[in-house]
């Protein structure tokens, strides 16, 4: 590319940086830190498991005795002061209610452990989206500009007779093309904040998330080590 249209591409590329360094950042680890006991869809989760442990103790508590005190006065000079204590002896469906209830807890557990878990997954799958979308924005925003910027040169060389009008035509319809498709990824991005903020509300409505590093597959490690062959070799030929 010639020279003098990157100087003109530089003060876009500088502008759209400062202005991303201005945002603050969010990475996946801080999107998922919102994801804490105060949050809205774990205590929605922990009530099932809380009823249940309560009727585990409720089932396991005996009912308070009973305590009373009767007087008499048969003459002038005898008293007598009874006390009566009075309590209800537990039947034999007590141990059976009491192990029902202790099962019907476990089963809250493992159902609330698995609320969890879905939640976590469905959070990073949003941040994913979420930051996915944010990228290919920028990437189009990106091109976007660089076309548009050799389009205005274009046409004005066209007009000094120094290039094809055809060639300028060409640039302005790949530049309203691109312009098109971030108008098409800003909405998507726009969508998928939206989404993201249900999980944490509180993230700032100008935050720049980042793109979440992807663990290394069998694949990748596979293809790197036919790589690192290959430079081996190359450089034993050498």
């Amino acid at each position: 590319m010639p020279r003098r249209v990157w100087i003109g591409i530089l003060p876009i590329l500088i502008a759209a940086a400062s202005g991303a360094q201005n945002a603050p950042i969010v990475t996946e680890a801080e999107y998922l830190s919102a994801f804490d006991d105060s949050h809205p869809a774990v205590r929605a989760s922990a009530e099932a498991l809380a009823r249940a442990e309560a009727a585990v103790r409720a089932a396991a508590t005996l009912d308070n005795p009973t305590i009373g005190a009767v007087r008499e006065n048969p003459s002038a000079d005898v008293r007598q002061l009874d006390l009566v204590a009075s309590w209800q002896i537990p039947d034999a469906a007590r141990g059976r209610e009491i192990e029902a209830r202790e099962r019907e807890a476990d089963a809250a557990r493992a159902r609330f452990e698995q609320a969890i878990t879905s939640h976590r997954v469905a959070m990073r799958e949003a941040y994913a989206l979420w930051a996915v979308a944010n990228a290919r924005r920028e990437l189009l925003e990106s091109q976007a500009a660089r076309v548009e910027d050799l389009a205005r040169r274009e046409a004005a060389r066209t007009e000094k007779g120094e290039a094809s009008r055809l060639e300028a035509h060409r640039l302005g319809l790949a530049a309203g093309a691109l312009r098109s498709r971030v108008a098409l990824a800003e909405a998507e991005a726009s969508r998928a904040r939206a989404q993201a903020s249900i999980w944490a509300p509180t993230i700032a409505d100008t935050a720049i998330p980042v793109l979440p590093a992807l663990a290394e597959t069998p694949v990748h490690q596979g293809q790197h080590s036919r790589v690192r062959a290959a430079e081996a070799l190359s450089l034993i030929h050498i």
